[in-house]
């Protein structure tokens, strides 16, 4: 190799390892970001929630899922 280029080869190394170092986890388990959901996406959400109850009947469950579709609303941002 050409002695000239050593320096530029220490550089490019130490670039490439700072890069890589700025790219690895900390180890810490990043909360995912909170994914926009359509209204129909919500509504679907919230009766499977309470889908597999087989001690609501169907007013209830309704009823559930209502409260549910609303509190949700409050926190979801819309999607247009």
């Amino acid at each position: 190799m050409m002695p000239e280029l050593m320096p530029l080869m220490r550089l490019a190394a130490v670039l490439a390892t700072l890069m890589l170092a700025a790219c690895a986890t900390t180890g810490s388990n990043p909360q995912p970001m909170p994914v926009a959901r359509t209204p129909e996406q919500v509504k679907g959400d919230c009766w499977m929630k309470y889908e597999s109850d087989p001690k609501l009947n169907l007013d209830k469950r309704a009823a559930l899922v209502d409260q549910c579709i609303a509190e949700r609303g409050k926190t979801q941002a819309p999607i247009n």
